[in-house]
């Protein structure tokens, strides 16, 4: 019993001392989520996000009910590859084709990234392990995410210069599924064609 015991701890305990590993978060995925804009005090609840990090492009849906104040609600499709964003304001039923000033982030652990913790989120029995990773970018952006353990999904995306007047942004995210169930949403609807 006692060698039992002991073996159990050694396998435990290697378990938990093994160095981390970046892991393969999915190139294409639906989530919602919660993103708080720290430079313009702002928070927006978005009902569906389509990524799709193959192509390049991802679409924004702005919750319609939500405890801001807002009177209009935007529907946000970038398309990286093309260099184009088209803002649809679907309460006013308007769209507006502009230049992508920035470029593509990838919700990823970057090869330059640093382990900073292993975390349980929740409490006892109702749990999701995770990790948290740290890098810093050519310009000046420093960031860290949260990934789960079990299928690399983003939890958390925090992007932030010293200078916050730059840029300050994070991102919470929840309900996520690998995959795209309806990739015509990166179509524009016809009244952006007008």
């Amino acid at each position: 019993m006692i060698l039992f015991v002991f073996g159990l701890i050694l396998v435990v305990g290697g378990a938990f001392s093994q160095n981390p590993r970046r892991c393969n978060v999915p190139k294409q995925m639906e989530f919602r989520a919660n993103k708080i804009d720290h430079r313009e005090k702002t928070t927006t609840l978005y009902k569906q996000v389509v990524y799709d990090a193959v192509n390049k492009r991802i679409a924004w849906i702005e919750e319609d009910k939500s405890f801001s104040q807002k009177v209009d609600y935007h529907a946000r499709i970038y398309l990286y590859n093309k260099n184009i964003v088209y803002d649809i304001n679907i309460s006013a039923q308007t769209c507006s084709k502009k230049p992508i000033n920035k470029p593509f982030h990838e919700f990823h652990i970057p090869a330059n990234a640093t382990f900073v913790v292993d975390m349980a989120i929740g409490g006892p029995g109702e749990e999701l392990f995770g990790q948290m990773w740290a890098d810093a970018f050519p310009d000046q952006i420093e960031w860290f995410g949260v990934f789960s353990l079990k299928n690399c999904f983003p939890i958390r995306d925090h992007r932030f210069t010293k200078d916050t007047t730059k840029e300050a942004s994070s991102i919470y995210f929840f309900d996520t599924v690998e995959g795209i169930s309806h990739p015509d949403i990166f179509i524009p609807p016809a009244l952006c064609n007008v």
